[in-house]
């Protein structure tokens, strides 16, 4: 038969306009909570360091229902499109409140994960969100941690440079008087234990 009319009855287009139908909700979503204004540089940096875009803790169960999505594994095609705006959500806003440690490291650990997914876009993207937990002064010991650590793939080696990468613009962009010399020769004298 004709390969267009197999094409448009099969059910991978109607679940992949199922799909996208579902991330385009998911984006007016988060448009809706955190506004439009920004310009298209601003959304593309995600959260700035600084202020407090929503509280996790107004949000009834959007936590939990955003770590159970973190959980999930990207590299599972079905899963894909659950993780992504996960991620998506958590780099535009932030990480959660400091006063609850625990979900937040858990919350840290699941984007973490996603460095190793053999997907670049998840890569990127779970660099670009784990890099807004580390934009306070404690974040050598976790970069030198994810380093040394066995559980990382070429993908995941892959994925913690670009979270070095993301970590160096941002940390730059908060403190003007920085340098990337300055950061740089910062770690490497720590480091030298």
């Amino acid at each position: 038969g004709d390969w267009s009319s197999d094409v448009c009855s099969s059910d991978l287009l109607h679940s992949w306009a199922i799909s996208n139908c579902g991330l385009i909700l998911v984006k007016s979503l988060l448009d809706c909570m955190l506004g439009t204004s920004d310009n298209k540089a601003a959304t593309e940096a995600g959260w700035d360091g600084r202020s407090i875009r929503i509280s996790y803790n107004r949000y009834k169960g959007l936590p939990e229902v955003l770590l159970g999505l973190l959980k999930m594994d990207s590299s599972i095609p079905a899963q894909t499109n659950l993780v992504f705006p996960a991620l998506e959500f958590a780099r535009r806003v932030g990480p959660p409140e400091k006063d609850r440690a625990q979900f937040r490291e858990e919350f840290y650990n699941s984007v973490i994960k996603h460095l190793n997914c053999p997907i670049w876009i998840f890569r990127d993207l779970a660099a670009r969100t784990a890099s807004t937990f580390l934009l306070e002064d404690n974040w050598k010991a976790p970069i030198i941690e994810l380093l040394e650590s066995k559980s990382f793939s070429t993908n995941g080696l892959h994925g913690i440079f670009l979270l070095i990468r993301y970590l160096i613009e941002k940390r730059l962009d908060l403190d003007r008087s920085l340098t990337k010399g300055m950061i740089i020769s910062s770690h490497i004298a720590h480091s030298s234990y």
